[in-house]
């Protein structure tokens, strides 16, 4: 999976809309930062979608999220923390 035309998109709205890029590109933001999470944890957003949809599941608030989907968007939260801390650790070894 890559997110090149995403993040490709992105920019060129960041760099047309420099004073309004995060209003105006938001939906990019969406999208690019969607793309690159289900690169990460691709069986977590799979839940996520196919409890809230494949297109509302960017576009929903974290506190929005129905009650019926709340175990699939907690178990999506728990590997980006995962992935998190060990780019954290990573970093620490590093220095």
């Amino acid at each position: 999976m890559s997110c090149q035309r995403q993040l490709n998109s992105l920019e060129d709205c960041v760099r047309k809309h420099p004073r309004e890029s995060e209003y105006v590109c938001r939906h990019l933001h969406a999208a690019a930062a969607w793309c690159l999470v289900a690169h990460i944890c691709p069986a977590e957003v799979e839940g996520v979608e196919a409890c809230i949809g494949p297109r509302r599941s960017r576009l929903t608030a974290p506190g929005s999220i129905p009650r019926k989907c709340r175990a699939a968007m907690d178990r999506l939260e728990a590997c980006i923390e995962m992935h998190q801390d060990a780019a954290a650790d990573g970093l620490v070894a590093q220095t």
